[in-house]
């Protein structure tokens, strides 16, 4: 007599996408210094992370995620840096000459990283209105609060790219989000003394289509869906800043944020959060050489 054989199906989660767009929303500075970090191999950039640049007394520096570094660092080419004018910078890092940088990593589980750019570089960006450094961390506040991750995403950047011609780099991309203040069990390097967390409005698959003008994300201008996770990836090291409200007679228009937060390190795939270091512990643990 046969017997019937069962077969389990596993449930599967529904995909969900998250929503950002593209503009000019928070001010000339920061968007002057939101850079994008990478390696260089062969001639060619390509793209890891974020970073941000700081004005010090007498340098420049760039912020980072920690494991953006690292992952740099296994390759035997340089580290690239492209600023908002599409120049390339290249950090040698190892050795005590004015064009080599020196690169420090906070202890864990801060996750954070910082490249003090050599004294030539320092001096030709320095022309240009960027942060400076330090920025005081701002309060955050109840989950109704917005705010917005500022970096760029690799996968729609659609590198590598060619060091001698660097494409018009766009605008960073702007992920809104709310703080998270659910459920913490299982989420593996989370320390409430080191971390916030931030959570997203989801978007169905139904809702994916080609880029279209909204203002669902409060800031408006060109905004499209992209999947989570996968379409995070080079969001790590980006800067987290909390929105000023917005008036109910007037969405879309957030001029200036409140001010800065946290350093995007991490996230949970499965639980669909965003994991980010808090600012006034990168900014204590990460202090610029005097130079």
């Amino acid at each position: 007599m046969a017997t019937a054989k069962l077969t389990h199906r596993r449930h599967k989660r529904p995909k969900r996408y998250v929503r950002c767009s593209i503009g000019l929303f928070l001010g000339r500075r920061i968007y002057n210094s939101t850079v994008i970090v990478g390696i260089v191999l062969d001639d060619l950039f390509h793209p890891l992370g974020t970073g941000t640049l700081f004005r010090t007394k007498s340098r420049v520096i760039c912020i980072t995620a920690a494991h953006v570094v690292r992952q740099a660092r296994q390759s035997e080419g340089p580290i690239g840096i492209v600023c908002r004018d599409s120049r390339l910078l290249l950090i040698h890092p190892g050795d005590d000459s004015d064009s080599s940088a020196a690169i420090r990593l906070a202890p864990e589980p801060a996750d954070a990283a910082l490249i003090q750019l050599p004294s030539g570089i320092s001096g030709s960006i320095s022309m240009n209105p960027i942060l400076d450094w330090p920025m005081d961390e701002e309060e955050t506040s109840p989950a109704e609060v917005v705010y917005c991750l500022l970096g760029y995403s690799v996968n729609t950047l659609k590198g590598p790219w060619s060091r001698y011609s660097m494409p018009q780099t766009m605008p960073p991309f702007h992920f809104t989000a709310t703080q998270y203040e659910g459920a913490t069990q299982g989420l593996a390097g989370y320390h409430p003394q080191f971390h916030l967390l931030f959570g997203f409005g989801w978007h169905t698959s139904a809702e994916r289509g080609p880029e279209v003008s909204g203002t669902e994300d409060f800031l408006g201008g060109t905004s499209l869906l992209v999947d989570f996770p996968s379409g995070m990836a080079g969001m790590s090291g980006c800067t987290v800043w909390k929105l000023k409200p917005v008036n109910a007679g007037q969405p879309g228009r957030v001029k200036e944020p409140q001010g800065i937060v946290a350093l995007q390190t991490g996230l949970y795939a499965s639980t669909r959060i965003i994991k980010a270091t808090r600012w006034a512990v990168v900014s204590s643990l990460l202090q610029p050489e005097a130079a």
